[in-house]
């Protein structure tokens, strides 16, 4: 099996188990729930969010997502 095969493999099913763990753990609790994410449209991103920081945070992973896919293509 490729390499990069089993790493998506691989982070997908970490995303999977994050999500449940999370879900689990807040279950209980009372609290304030925010949302962001980012849409790659091209190369330009659409960001957004429920709240500034969720939107800040989604920003940054974005700009990290696209400098790792920018060292990606320069390294290959």
């Amino acid at each position: 099996m490729d390499a990069l095969v089993a790493l998506g493999i691989l982070l997908i099913m970490l995303g999977f188990a994050f999500i449940t763990i999370g879900a689990l753990r807040s279950a209980p609790a009372q609290s304030r729930v925010e949302a962001g994410g980012v849409v790659f449209v091209g190369p330009l991103p659409i960001v957004f969010g429920t709240s500034s920081d969720a939107a800040a945070l989604a920003a940054l992973i974005a700009i990290l997502f696209l400098l790792g896919v920018l060292l990606w293509i320069l390294l290959s």
